[in-house]
């Protein structure tokens, strides 16, 4: 029986994570603590815009993710409507309730530019 060879070519990598990880997790922590913008700045014309790309199939591959998990938005009625849009979106498929989601934005929209 022949003696198998271990490949040890992923060990200075390994070796270099470990040394850098008592560095890493103390800046993490530092980087949390920052008084840096943890939300996104979004307009409802901008949400419904988004919501009709993904609606017509016109958005790009991750822009649905995008939507979902890049962090709340900063308004927080665009904020709910991003909420329900995560409920009604796949893998349950409401349509119909993302339209109304578009048409809410476009209410929105409409109702501040006549504040403004």
């Amino acid at each position: 029986m022949a003696a198998k060879q271990l490949d040890l070519a992923y060990w200075p990598g390994a070796l270099l994570g470990c040394l850098l990880l008592p560095f890493a997790l103390p800046v993490a922590f530092v980087v949390q603590l920052l008084p840096i913008k943890k939300t996104r700045d979004r307009t409802p014309e901008g949400v419904a815009a988004q919501l009709s790309a993904f609606l017509n199939g016109t958005e790009g591959p991750y822009d649905w993710d995008d939507f979902e998990c890049g962090g709340p938005f900063t308004d927080p009625a665009l904020e709910s409507i991003r909420e329900r849009a995560m409920v009604a979106a796949p893998p349950n498929g409401d349509l119909a309730a993302l339209r109304h989601l578009i048409a809410e934005c476009d209410a929105l929209a409409a109702a501040r530019a006549s504040a403004a």
